[in-house]
């Protein structure tokens, strides 16, 4: 029996729980009455996180058994490696020019699933015990973690992000918000983020301030069903206020 490395499986478990995370690329909240705030209890499996299906194939020919290749052909044909931004650039770049809903959110769950990859077995591990903690609820436990994933590579966008999700969860928006701001200087395209800002933002009854932030993410992410819905809302709303 062959032993599949550690880096697979870790990777593998990350993508899984990734998915058990969350269901949309909306940080949509179901909730429950608090008796502080007019806001509803958010659910985990629904919020701050993209989605993940199969990952689109990539092409590409394939050389046919015992058919010659010239060393110095191959060489030349082979295209120079991507670096990670302009991957993510590329990705991006699809997700604005989706033309299906299919397409779109097939994109939408590669860049998330880029956004996981922190380049770091300790941090990819601690991740993992994070997302594991917030499908059970222990939120302390994965702030906990979340503080060391950002402590020790402040550089990872995703830190941020997650560690704003479980802040939200927390009923904890000035963290929360703080963490999106964060994640947005890093990265200003991150859907998931701006999504999240507008649902605080929502809770916070300013209406207008969420509506201008789903619309900066339908710049990004044109064919976000959710983010399309709240905007018909919110703009509803507007008009009635106004007549």
């Amino acid at each position: 029996m062959s032993t599949i490395p550690t880096k697979n499986r870790l990777a593998a478990a990350l993508l899984a729980l990734a998915l058990a995370f969350g269901a949309n690329a909306a940080y949509a909240a179901e909730t429950e009455t608090d008796p502080d705030m007019d806001t509803e209890e958010p659910d985990p499996e629904t919020f701050g996180a993209v989605p993940l299906p199969e990952r689109m194939p990539d092409g590409g020919g394939e050389v046919l058994p015992g058919a010659p290749v010239e060393e110095d052909m191959a060489e030349e044909a082979a295209p120079a490696p991507k670096t990670r931004a302009e991957r993510l650039d590329a990705l991006f770049a699809g997700l604005k020019a989706a033309k299906t809903d299919d397409e779109a959110k097939k994109t939408a769950s590669r860049i998330a699933e880029m956004m996981l990859q922190s380049g770091s077995a300790t941090i990819d591990l601690l991740m993992a015990r994070a997302l594991v903690s917030v499908h059970a609820k222990d939120y302390a436990l994965a702030l906990d973690l979340l503080d060391a994933v950002v402590r020790l590579k402040p550089d990872f966008v995703e830190g941020w992000n997650k560690r704003a999700t479980v802040h939200f969860l927390r009923r904890d928006y000035a963290r929360s918000l703080a963490d999106i701001h964060r994640t947005l200087e890093m990265e200003p395209r991150h859907f998931g983020a701006i999504n999240g800002l507008a649902v605080i933002l929502e809770n916070l009854d300013n209406e207008e301030r969420a509506l201008d932030a789903y619309k900066r993410l339908i710049e990004i992410y044109p064919r976000n069903e959710q983010a399309l819905k709240e905007i018909r809302e919110l703009s509803g709303k507007a008009e009635g206020r106004q007549i």
